[in-house]
């Protein structure tokens, strides 16, 4: 039977890492959670830390850096899992999700998979994309996030996260889709709040992401697009 990591990085989200676990300790197919927190300086350890009471599944990892790629590869590194599934903190799946990523992953020619989005936004801007995208593809947006599953052995292969600043899960989507089947899991969507990109979503940063997801979409590669709204960013 396949064992299922989950790998979460965290950075002062106190506001909304405890509804994240709930909803994953109604996922019953997951046999343990691997959080890396990036230097909270909010409660988010100890919510974490008192969760584990009740749940019991987490391995809870404190680095020196918030850098979601680092976090991501070195949760990887230390998950026990054949088969890994990476989530953000405001990503909420549904109950049955991780049933269906051991279902799906018997299959050998399969290396990974995502899910089905729902985002939740609250701003003009942010709903005008969320409804583009619902009318497109998933892949439309650079930086609306994706949840993607893979197995472990591919993972290692491909050398996992490239250590962009941003677009991170994009890139590792894109390197897995050239190893074998990657399947969209329909029926179990994942509800991501978009609360954290509203707050910071600045003028400035919004023609930043517009550059760069114009530039994605005239075919330059993501990590190259990453690069330059890092520097821009900066």
């Amino acid at each position: 039977m396949s064992k299922l990591s989950i790998i979460i990085p965290t950075h002062n989200d106190e506001s909304i890492i405890q509804d994240t676990l709930e909803s994953l300790a109604r996922l019953v197919n997951i046999d343990e959670i691997v959080i890396v927190d990036g230097s909270s300086v909010d409660s988010t350890p100890e919510i974490i830390e008192k969760f584990n009471d009740k749940l019991g599944k987490i391995v809870f990892l404190k680095v020196s850096k918030e850098s979601r790629a680092f976090q991501f590869h070195t949760g990887a590194k230390h998950a026990t899992g054949d088969i890994l599934w990476f989530l953000h903190p405001e990503m909420h799946p549904k109950q049955g999700s991780a049933r269906k990523i051991k279902d799906i992953m018997k299959y050998q020619e399969v290396v990974g998979g995502s899910f089905e989005m729902i985002y939740v936004a609250n701003k003009p801007i942010t709903k005008l994309l969320v409804k583009i995208q619902e009318r497109t593809s998933q892949d439309t947006f650079l930086f609306l996030e994706n949840s993607i599953f893979v197995r472990r052995e591919i993972y290692e292969e491909i050398g996992g996260f490239d250590l962009l600043p941003v677009f991170e899960i994009k890139q590792l989507k894109h390197k897995i889709k050239k190893r074998g089947s990657f399947i969209v899991l329909k029926g179990f969507p994942v509800v991501t709040s978009l609360e954290k990109l509203e707050k910071g979503l600045s003028l400035s940063k919004l023609l930043k992401l517009t550059v760069c997801q114009l530039l994605y979409w005239i075919g330059l590669p993501i990590s190259l697009c990453a690069k330059i709204f890092f520097t821009n960013a900066n």
